[in-house]
């Protein structure tokens, strides 16, 4: 419901694409993101994929099926309109299958439920952590060995 880190601090997220997002927005699902933010998907490397990887499309499915989701609309759009139009579902479904395969080193997939990969993608893509504090588990140690204020000084 709100934007928590600034669009413009993503990796390969440009100005013309935030002011895309921001004049198209709300979006009502992934697919209406697709339709009508339709501009960023065309570098071959896409602000998209980096926006779902660091999580900015959470609210519309996990961003493993996302990813997929967005893969097959790349797919999809290698399709003449031509044949996008006399193909029947199944064929077209087969072809964006077939190309998946076929040129897999351009549509990586992420462990996404790895806490370790998460935290990879965030350094690569933003330069810190965002989801969750790597250090959070060390708090209760810490908070039991650190002085909290200075009468505690003073006690000891």
């Amino acid at each position: 419901d709100s934007i928590r880190y600034g669009l413009d601090t993503i990796m390969q997220v440009g100005d013309s694409a935030i002011k895309d997002i921001l004049e198209k927005r709300p979006f009502k699902d992934f697919d209406d993101f697709l339709e009508r933010a339709s501009g960023l998907g065309a570098k071959k490397k896409s602000p998209a994929v980096n926006l779902i990887k660091i999580g900015a499309f959470d609210q519309f499915g996990s961003r493993r099926d996302l990813l997929e989701q967005y893969y097959e609309y790349k797919a999809y759009q290698t399709i003449t309109p031509k044949r996008q139009k006399e193909w029947t579902h199944e064929q077209r479904s087969e072809y964006i299958q077939q190309y998946l395969v076929s040129h897999r080193a351009e549509f990586p997939m992420f462990d996404f439920s790895n806490p370790k990969v998460v935290f990879e993608i965030e350094k690569e893509l933003v330069g810190s952590f965002i989801t969750e504090d790597p250090m959070a588990r060390y708090t209760r140690m810490i908070e039991n060995v650190c002085v909290k204020s200075p009468e505690e000084v003073e006690a000891k």
